[in-house]
C-alpha cells in the first residue's frame, strides 16, 4: 500500500466508532490520548511508504501503544474500523505476501525490537527491559493461562511454540495414588532406577613419585597414600590398571630444589623418569602429569619470584618447558595447575611447535585458594616458605570469575576443564557442565579425603558409604572425570 492510497468508502473519520461511546472495554481512547492517534497512524503509513519517522511519537511506551491500537481508526486500506495490534500485524503479513515486500517484520519474538513499527513507537529503554514481551506474545500467554485455569491442556494452531507439558499438568500429585517408596523397596530396585552411576574408568588416582629404590613412605595425613620410588610406583600402577581405574596423575618430589624449578623441566627429572617406566612396564595405562613448579622451587611458590612477587609472564617459559618434557617422555595428558594467566596458550603453542599437537591439555581452570589443600602440601612437600597463593589462585567467593577463567582457557586451547576442590564447589561443576561442551573434571582434594577418613576413624561416619556418596554427588553435579585418592577403594567397591 502506498501513502497516497485513498481511504475506502465508509471509513470512519473519528476515533469513536459506533458501539463504543458507552464506555465499552474496547472503546475509544481517552481524550488526553487523542493527540496520540494521528502520530501512530503516521508511523503505520510511513512504515509502508518508507517515509521519515514522526518525531512526535518517540516517547510512548508499550502499554500506551497497546491501548491506542485498540482504537485505531480505519485510515489504512484493507483494515477494519476497529482493530487490535495483533490484527494490524496480520494485515501487514497478508499485505507482505501480496506485495512480496517486507513492510513489517514479525512481532511474535524478541526480534520485534528490530521492527521499524515497534522501534519507532517505543523508546529503547522499554524494548530492552527483561520483562518486555511483544503484545501478541502477551496475548498467547493469557490464552495459555486461561486454558490452565480451565483444566485444559489442549493446543490450537498458532498458540505459540510447543512446550513439554507434565503428564499431570494442573493436577496434584497426591498420596496414596503416588508412593515414591515403591521404587526404593530393595537394593535391586534402587539400582534399577538409579540416575547417577559410578564407573572405575571415571577415576584418576594421584600418585607421588620420589627418588630412591624400594621406598614406600606413608603420608601421615592421608591414610593409604605414599611417596613412592619409581619401582614401587610401577607396582602401584599395575594394581590401578587391574582395577580398571581410568588413569593416574603424577606429582614429583625432586631430590633437590632451587629458585628456578629446574627439576620440573629436567629431561631426567623424577616425573619424566616415572613416565618412561610406567609406559614401559604398564602399557595401556593412561598417564597424566601435573604441570606446576611448587614442588620444585625452594620457596614453594608456583612461579618465578621477582621483587617478592610471583612473576606471571616469566613463569610461562618454565611451564611450557615442563609440559614439553612430559610429552616427550610419553605423557598422555598434561594438566597445568599453576593458575598463571595465559599458561594454556603458552603450553599449547610449545607442544605444537615440538610436534605434540595430539597431546591434550586438562586445565585446572577453576582452582581456588582453598584450605582443603593442607594434607597435599605434606605429601608433595610444597608448602610456601613465605606468604600464600591467594594472589594467583582464585577467591572462593567468585563463581562468575570461575566461568570466565574456563572460557579463557578454552579460547587458549584447553581440551578439558577442571574444578578444584570438588565437593565445596559442586555448584560450579554443574554450571560448567551446563555451559561447556568439553569434558569436565573435578579434583576431590586431600582435605576432602582426609576429613572423611578422620571422621570414620572416630566412628562418626561409615567410611565406605561416605566415600561412595561423596563421589556420587561429584558425578551427579556433572563431573566426567574425578581425580580422587579413593580411586582404588571405590573401584573395588563398585566391583
Amino acid at each position: 500500500m502506498r501513502a497516497n492510497t485513498p481511504v475506502r468508502d465508509g471509513a470512519q473519520e473519528s476515533c469513536e466508532p459506533s458501539g463504543v461511546a458507552n464506555g465499552s472495554s474496547n472503546g475509544c481512547i481517552e481524550n488526553d490520548q487523542h493527540d496520540f492517534v494521528e502520530p501512530v497512524l503516521g508511523v503505520l503509513k510511513s512504515d509502508v511508504a518508507h517515509e521519515p519517522r514522526p518525531d512526535t511519537i518517540h516517547d510512548c511506551g508499550v502499554k500506551t501503544l497497546y491501548r491506542t491500537c485498540l482504537a485505531v481508526p480505519d485510515t489504512l486500506d484493507q483494515i477494519g474500523p476497529m482493530v487490535e495490534l495483533s490484527n494490524i500485524a496480520k494485515w501487514f503479513h497478508n499485505f507482505k505476501l501480496k506485495s512480496q515486500r517486507k513492510y513489517m517484520p514479525k512481532i511474535h519474538s524478541r526480534q520485534s525490537v528490530k521492527s521499524d513499527f515497534i522501534r519507532r513507537t517505543c523508546p529503547t529503554s522499554i524494548l530492552t527491559r527483561p520483562n518486555y514481551r511483544p503484545v501478541i506474545e502477551l496475548e498467547r500467554a493469557k490464552k495459555a493461562k486461561r486454558r490452565q485455569q480451565s483444566g485444559s491442556s489442549g493446543r490450537k494452531d498458532g498458540d505459540g511454540p510447543k512446550r513439554n507439558l507434565r503428564y499431570n499438568a494442573g493436577k496434584p500429585m497426591s498420596f496414596p495414588l503416588h508412593r515414591k517408596r515403591r521404587l526404593r523397596v530393595s537394593e535391586s530396585m534402587r539400582r534399577l532406577v538409579r540416575e547417577t552411576h559410578l564407573e572405575p574408568s571415571q577415576f584418576v588416582l594421584p600418585l607421588f613419585a620420589c627418588p630412591g629404590e624400594g621406598l614406600r613412605k606413608e603420608i601421615s595425613s592421608m591414610p593409604g597414600n605414599f611417596q613412592l620410588s619409581i619401582d614401587q610406583l610401577v607396582k602401584e600402577c599395575e594394581e590401578v590398571r587391574s582395577l580398571g581405574v581410568g588413569g593416574v596423575i603424577l606429582f614429583g618430589i625432586p631430590a633437590s630444589k632451587d629458585e628456578t624449578a629446574s627439576g620440573a623441566y629436567d629431561p631426567d627429572g623424577i616425573v619424566q623418569r616415572s613416565i618412561r617406566a610406567i609406559k614401559r612396564e604398564v602399557p595401556g595405562l593412561l598417564v597424566m602429569t601435573d604441570v606446576c613448579n611448587c614442588e620444585y622451587t625452594s620457596h614453594g611458590h608456583c612461579g618465578k619470584i621477582v621483587d617478592g612477587e610471583v612473576d606471571n609472564d616469566s613463569t610461562l617459559e618454565w611451564l611450557t618447558k615442563s609440559a614439553v618434557s612430559h610429552a616427550r617422555a610419553g605423557a598422555d595428558i598434561v594438566a597445568p595447575s599453576d593458575m598463571m594467566d595465559g599458561r594454556v596458550g603458552a603450553i599449547r603453542r610449545g607442544l605444537d611447535q615440538h610436534g605434540f599437537e595430539k597431546i591434550p591439555i586438562l586445565s585446572y581452570a577453576a582452582k581456588f585458594a582453598s584450605v582443603f589443600y593442607g594434607p597435599f602440601r605434606e605429601a608433595a612437600e610444597s608448602t610456601p616458605q613465605f606468604g600464600d597463593r591467594r594472589s594467583y589462585q582464585m577467591d572462593p567467593g567468585n563463581g562468575r570469575e570461575a566461568m570466565h577463567e574456563m572460557e579463557l582457557d578454552l579460547e587458549e586451547g584447553a581440551d578439558m576443564l577442571m574444578v578444584k576442590p570438588a565437593m565445596p564447589y559442586l555448584d560450579l561443576i554443574r554450571q560448567a557442565r551446563d555451559r561447556f561442551e568439553v569434558p569436565i573434571g573435578a579434583y576431590q582434594v586431600s582435605g576432602e579425603f582426609s576429613m572423611i577418613h578422620a571422621a570414620a576413624r572416630n566412628g562418626w561416619l561409615d567410611l565406605d558409604r561416605a566415600m561412595m556418596e561423596s563421589l556420587t554427588c561429584i558425578r551427579r553435579a556433572g563431573a566426567d572425570i574425578i581425580l580422587t585418592y579413593f580411586a582404588k577403594d571405590a573401584a573395588r567397591a563398585i566391583g
